[in-house]
């Protein structure tokens, strides 16, 4: 069976840990032919940049109902990210610049510690995100839709919570040599 009579059969990595990336990911390798590595699923955004750019898995697609949403690169800590989302035949385009998000996380994490509030997202964002993994993972076995029941409406964070800061800085190495040559 080759890729010119048969579609590729595209597959989804969850975890990234030692397994994975020492004898899962290498194996895509040798299965070109056949198949293609198209999602990393983890929570450790670095990870995913890091094995994104070396596996060539850019983008993050979600495919719903209703439309489809393409983050292109799917992680990045050095480049803009362009959203598309299609919508029956229209077509939505965005750039989000790049900017430094883990700085403004910790700017308003320590606000809400300095003044007794209540951090916005709450535990519950990641309530959610445990619900789509889990219906992915019912979805492959089962190998069909699995519906996700919403959760009752709850605030959500608004665009006057927006911290902004300048991507950093690259710094300039003293007296070493780069580890990678």
């Amino acid at each position: 069976m080759n890729s010119s009579t048969h579609p590729k059969i595209r597959f989804a990595v969850i975890g990234l840990g030692h397994f994975a990336q020492t004898a899962i990911l290498p194996a895509f390798a040798n299965a070109s032919e056949n198949a293609t590595l198209s999602a990393l699923v983890t929570g450790d955004v670095e990870t995913a940049a890091a094995l994104s750019k070396l596996y060539g898995v850019p983008a993050y697609r979600v495919v719903g109902t209703e439309g489809i949403l393409i983050m292109d690169p799917a992680y990045t800590w050095h480049d803009d990210i362009h959203q598309t989302i299609v919508v029956g035949e229209k077509l939505k385009k965005r750039v989000f610049e790049h900017r430094d998000q883990v700085a403004a996380e910790i700017l308003y994490f320590a606000y809400c510690i300095q003044n007794e509030e209540d951090p916005e997202p709450s535990g519950r964002e990641g309530l959610i995100d445990v619900r789509i993994f889990e219906a992915i993972r019912l979805s492959c076995r089962s190998r069909r839709a699995v519906r996700i029941e919403p959760l009752a409406a709850d605030s959500r964070p608004v665009l006057s919570q927006s911290i902004e800061r300048s991507p950093p800085v690259q710094p300039k190495p003293v007296n070493v040599e780069s580890p990678a040559k």
